[in-house]
């Protein structure tokens, strides 16, 4: 059996969890974002409350 076509395959499996990650990567970044947002709400909240 050829190395060569195991290398490849290894090369393709490298780049596809490259991909997965990026991915990720990506999802976290909008998780993040959306709990700032919601901290920023609570705590606007917080001011219109302590205002009534």
């Amino acid at each position: 059996r050829s190395t060569d076509s195991d290398h490849m395959g290894y090369g393709q499996q490298l780049n596809q969890i490259k991909g997965e990650m990026h991915l990720m990567k990506s999802d976290i970044q909008q998780v993040s974002i959306e709990y700032a947002q919601t901290c920023i709400n609570l705590a606007e909240l917080k001011v219109e409350m302590h205002n009534i």
